[in-house]
C-alpha cells in the first residue's frame, strides 16, 4: 500500500519541477546552462532573463549547424501567455528580434533530395500578436544576399 501514496507524491514533485523550469528565472538559467553544457558544439546563449513561459529576454544566441548554417541573434525578447498552452494554443503576445544574421552554407553540388512533406496541421495553434524584426541579414560566402533594417 505505500506505493499508492508514492504515485501522487511523485506526480506532485514532477509538476513542481516542470513549474520551476518553465515559470522561474532560475529555471530559465538552468535550461541555458544545459544548452551550454550539452549543445555547446551547435548552440550557445550569452545571457538570459525572465522565464520560459511568460516574458524572457535572450542575448547573443548562436547556432551553428554541421552543414555550415549559422544563426546569430543579438537580442530576442518574447512574451508568451502560458495558460493558453493547456488549450493547445501558443499565444505569443510579443516577439522582438534584433541583430539577426542568417549565414547560409555554401552551395552544394549534390543532387537535391526529394521534398519533405510537412504536416497539414500543427499539434497546436499559434497566435502572434506583435512581431518586430530589426537589423536582419542573410549572407552566403561573405556576400550579403538580403538586408533589412526593420520589418
Amino acid at each position: 500500500m505505500p506505493l499508492v501514496g508514492a504515485v501522487p507524491a511523485l506526480l506532485l514533485a514532477l509538476a513542481a519541477a516542470v513549474w520551476f523550469v518553465l515559470c522561474t528565472n532560475t529555471g530559465l538559467q538552468a535550461v541555458v546552462t544545459l544548452v551550454q553544457r550539452y549543445g555547446s558544439e551547435h548552440m550557445s546563449i550569452g545571457s538570459a532573463q525572465g522565464k520560459l513561459l511568460g516574458e524572457c529576454l535572450l542575448g547573443d544566441v548562436h547556432y551553428a549547424g554541421a552543414d555550415g548554417l549559422q544563426i546569430d541573434i543579438h537580442r530576442l525578447h518574447l512574451r508568451l501567455h502560458a495558460n493558453e498552452l493547456l488549450a493547445r494554443r501558443l499565444h505569443v503576445e510579443l516577439a522582438e528580434v534584433s541583430g539577426f544574421t542568417l549565414q547560409l552554407p555554401p552551395p552544394d553540388n549534390t543532387p537535391t533530395p526529394p521534398l519533405t512533406h510537412l504536416p497539414e496541421r500543427l499539434p497546436l495553434s499559434v497566435v502572434i500578436d506583435a512581431f518586430e524584426l530589426k537589423d536582419f541579414h542573410i549572407v552566403r560566402g561573405g556576400a550579403e544576399l538580403l538586408s533589412m533594417d526593420r520589418a
